[in-house]
């Protein structure tokens, strides 16, 4: 029991000193993607004209944009 709680303990402490670089470089590549899609949003408004068509319209494209900035982000974790 003692050898394994020491191998996974070393394990860990292994692991854990890169885990300052990898929150880093996700951070990094993550602004981009987050800028984008913060701008989107800025520039997606609900239309004047409430019927039901326009506003289906306006929520599929923006459901189309989030989904397509989710897998970017998804590309950059893997």
């Amino acid at each position: 029991r003692d050898e394994l709680i020491s191998i996974l303990w070393n394990t860990y402490n292994y692991y854990a000193q890169f885990s300052t670089q990898i929150a880093a470089q996700i951070k990094e590549k993550r602004a981009p993607i987050e800028k984008k899609l913060k701008d989107f949003v800025k520039i997606c408004t609900w239309d004047r004209d409430l019927s039901y068509w326009s506003v289906k319209d306006t929520v599929e494209k923006a459901h189309k944009a989030l989904h397509k900035h989710t897998k970017e982000f998804e590309k950059v974790l893997k």
